[in-house]
């Protein structure tokens, strides 16, 4: 019961026990998603889907509020041609030399926020020299959930599957990977990168060690850097088959490497296998990466940057 004179103070002390009805609580904005497959992407790995990619990230990029670019599970090829062109200055990637200033990139988020692509457990795979994905100017980054390799290797691996000597010469037999193309001649091995469809030239090549190498045993679980004994003193060279090249030497004494792997490749790092430039708040999670092309995961001029429960080994199944 409120007296006239403390009909004012009444008044107030109802007010503020009672207040204003309150506001609905904003609801956070719904995610919009986007599937790949709308844009032509092929799940089955049969036809090339990086141009679908780019139209569906060019779609994604347009959405109000968090947005998730799905491949559903399957496996997706992604050529270089019809991906995303980019002139980016990365390190150990350019110097002085802009021959390789143009970078493709299969997934490339730019100038985007609250944004993830989720792999759904797909296999990407990757043709050519390409950057896998990269965020550039972006935020609230989350990138998860798929494998990714990478057609016909940069790098040669060389196992010497049988060594010895013969009607008086020294000889190596190497073995190589499934996917590992190369041409004998003039007693000269060239190593040669998938033909392009586009082209029909290769995606690059390389000549006998290349200019770098490093030596794996395969028993001992030991990897080194040291000078490549396969191609000196070579007398004949022998494109056995089935994957298999012949060495032979002018020397008469037996190779001691037997079971040994070379792993050979160029030291032009053309492009990284990721880019996070000019970023924050990335996250890279779940990702089976079978191969880096070029380099790593390059995070240049960003912060916030998460790599978390990745695996970063060959397919066991490729040999």
């Amino acid at each position: 019961m409120c007296f006239p004179q403390l009909l004012l103070l009444c008044a107030a002390l109802i007010a503020g026990l009672v207040g204003p009805a309150p506001a609905a609580a904003a609801r956070p904005p719904a995610e919009t998603v986007v599937d790949v497959r709308a844009f032509g992407a092929d799940p089955s790995g049969r036809r090339d889907s990086a141009g679908a990619v780019k139209e569906a990230v060019r779609h994604a990029k347009e959405a109000r509020g968090p947005v998730r670019i799905v491949f559903p599970r399957g496996t997706y090829q992604l050529y270089p041609e019809q991906a995303e062109l980019r002139e980016l200055y990365v390190s150990n990637t350019v110097g002085p030399d802009e021959a390789y200033k143009d970078k493709r990139i299969g997934i490339l988020l730019e100038d985007m926020a609250d944004v993830t692509v989720d792999g759904d457990g797909s296999h990407l795979q990757f043709h050519g020299l390409m950057t896998s994905f990269a965020a550039i100017r972006s935020r609230n980054v989350e990138v998860r959930n798929f494998s990714f390799d990478y057609t016909t290797p940069k790098v040669v691996d060389a196992a010497v599957s049988d060594a010895g000597v013969a009607d008086g010469r020294a000889y190596r037999i190497l073995t190589l990977p499934v996917g590992s193309r190369f041409a004998v001649g003039d007693r000269r091995v060239t190593w040669l990168g998938e033909t392009s469809p586009a082209t029909g030239q290769p995606y690059w090549s390389g000549v006998d060690g290349m200019q770098y190498t490093q030596i794996h045993d395969p028993v001992a679980q030991r990897t080194w850097r040291a000078n490549n004994p396969l191609f000196d003193n070579v007398a004949a060279m022998t494109d056995l088959g089935y994957r298999k090249l012949r060495i032979d030497y002018h020397t008469q004494t037996a190779p001691t490497d037997h079971g040994l792997v070379y792993q050979m490749r160029q030291t032009t790092r053309d492009t990284p296998s990721a880019l996070l430039w000019e970023s924050r708040d990335v996250t890279v999670r779940g990702l089976k990466a079978r191969y880096l092309h070029g380099f790593g995961f390059v995070g240049q001029l960003s912060e916030n940057i998460t790599i978390d429960g990745n695996e970063f080994r060959t397919d066991p199944a490729s040999g």
